[in-house]
């Protein structure tokens, strides 16, 4: 046997290995400095000796075959659920028929909308741009409250949900629970 432990397999049939101390791609390539026929035979003899490439796993399969410790793989799960809750919010709620985006913008134009409503000084209707060419017309006071507590609703339900995934991540302990708690979530 002219290479090394640790062996490390890959999904197109193919090995890496050690070879003169670094790692070493084992390819049907006839030239190649490690036969591909010698490693598969050493891989079928020790089974229990070969993992997955790293290099090519995502991050779940690392974190579920032990290559990653426990609370990197939940700060990977944290930033995936605040991923979720952001692409949540820019895709937005249903009011009146219309789909309402509720990206950093649109949070902010509506403050301003209802700091004027609460200052006596907007004029009705309130025209809300909602992108692609198509508007709301917020015709009264009742409809901007209205339109507010929807808003509002959506985006504290939004942020809850996450940090009770969150919360779910954090209190896992082990890889497979992580997986479970961010993925319920994430979808």
């Amino acid at each position: 046997m002219n290479f090394a432990q640790p062996v490390y397999s890959r999904p197109d049939g193919t090995f890496v290995v050690q070879y003169n101390g670094l790692p070493y791609h084992v390819t049907s390539d006839p030239t190649s400095a490690v036969k591909l026929s010698d490693v598969q035979a050493w891989a079928t003899a020790n089974p229990t000796l070969v993992s997955p490439d790293p290099g090519i796993m995502s991050t779940d399969q690392k974190a579920l075959a032990g290559i990653m410790s426990l609370s990197d793989y939940q700060s990977y799960a944290y930033a995936q659920i605040d991923g979720k809750v952001q692409a949540l919010l820019n895709s937005g709620f249903t009011f009146e028929s219309q789909q309402v985006y509720c990206d950093q913008q649109s949070q902010a134009n509506l403050t301003s909308e209802v700091t004027a409503m609460v200052a006596g000084i907007v004029t009705y209707p309130v025209v809300w741009d909602l992108g692609d060419g198509n508007s709301l017309s917020i015709p009264d006071q009742t409809t901007l409250t209205s339109f507010a507590m929807a808003m509002k609703g959506f985006i504290q339900t939004t942020y809850a949900n996450g940090v009770t995934a969150k919360a779910n991540v954090k209190n896992a302990t082990t890889a497979q629970a992580v997986q479970t708690a961010y993925q319920a979530f994430v979808g």
